[in-house]
């Protein structure tokens, strides 16, 4: 009697990530469907506040420019920094992603923007070490997964929230891969977990 092969995936999308487990592959991709309503309304926000400020920005060069109080290169400057607002927001929304696909001998970076690969990179599995979450830095730096690779350090899934980053450290760990493990890490978990239920 012939064996039946069966589907052993699971794909967890969460908090703006889809997560996807194969026995012999992990694979983490920026999912914008995977927002929680939240942080939906966060993000309009912020969108909302690029627009609104460099509208008003724009209005103010405008009415420079009618009174003629202004040169050719001021004009050009006032415009730059009127649109800085509107660019800051569009970046934070909007960044580079950077997609993850593991197997047991290396791990693949494919950096997309607007939907589109833009360059892949892969990491042979002994070439990696120290996989870890790297938390956010408010006003810095958003939260990651780093790595070491060749002497050189890496960083991708820019967003990750710590309760998928545990989830992806397991599966990472589970194929031999050398994960460090951040103590703070159970405090974090239990305080994400506090926000998303409240």
């Amino acid at each position: 009697m012939a064996s039946v092969e069966t589907d052993t995936s699971e794909t967890l999308a969460s908090w703006g990530f889809r997560i996807t487990v194969k026995p012999d592959e992990l694979i983490v991709k920026r999912d914008v469907t995977a927002y929680d309503p939240r942080r939906r309304r966060k993000r309009a926000l912020i969108l909302s506040f690029g627009i609104a400020l460099t509208c008003v920005l724009l209005v103010e060069s405008f009415a420079l420019m009618w009174r003629g109080t202004t040169g050719a290169w001021d004009l050009a400057f006032t415009f730059f920094w009127a649109a800085c607002p509107l660019i800051w927001a569009l970046r934070v929304l909007y960044p580079m992603v950077i997609d993850l696909q593991c197997t047991g001998e290396s791990i693949r970076l494919t950096h997309m923007r607007w939907g589109k690969a833009k360059l892949t990179r892969s990491f042979a599995k002994e070439d990696i070490r120290r996989i870890q979450y790297i938390a956010a830095e408010p006003l810095f730096s958003p939260a990651s997964l780093g790595f070491i690779a060749k002497g050189k350090k890496i960083t991708c899934l820019t967003g990750l929230k710590c309760i998928e980053a545990q989830r992806i450290l397991d599966e990472l760990q589970r194929m031999g891969f050398d994960v460090v493990r951040n103590p703070a890490m159970p405090v974090m978990i239990q305080m994400e977990q506090s926000f998303r239920k409240g």
